[in-house]
């Protein structure tokens, strides 16, 4: 394992070839992992890792990540890119990521309800059909 023994019988260093090291660990001379280091196009999720060890990037292209996203350089998501007609539930985002408005077409939606354009319920209308049902 390249250990050596101190006289007290206690392991000093572990000592690995970069190159020969299964996950391209390196270690310290008090035996702690300094670097991990992945060349980006060989890691499966596309992390890039700092030299103490964190994660920098995750790099998507736009278009063949799955969910839309794309990543800013720190790693967080910053758009899902929704076309809106394409949306499921006919949402659209803001740039930094959260919900702008639920566009319902009126006749459309099950619940009869509006949105404003901060996202919120306006009008839940069902005057009218209450209405009818007081005529008839």
């Amino acid at each position: 394992m390249g250990r050596t023994r101190r006289s007290s019988g206690k392991n000093t260093k572990i000592k690995w070839d970069e190159h020969e090291e299964q996950m391209g660990r390196t270690r310290r001379s008090n035996g702690t992992n300094t670097k991990i280091k992945w060349d980006e196009h060989e890691d499966q999720v596309g992390r890039t890792l700092r030299s103490n060890g964190t994660n920098t990037k995750n790099k998507w292209d736009e278009h063949e990540d799955q969910m839309g996203r794309t990543r800013r350089s720190n790693g967080t998501n910053t758009k899902i890119k929704w076309d809106e007609h394409e949306d499921q539930v006919g949402r659209t985002l803001r740039s930094n990521g959260t919900n702008t408005k639920n566009k319902w077409d009126e006749h459309e939606d099950q619940m009869g309800r509006t949105r404003r354009s901060s996202g919120t319920n306006t009008k839940i209308k069902w005057e009218k059909k209450r209405e009818k049902k007081k005529q008839e």
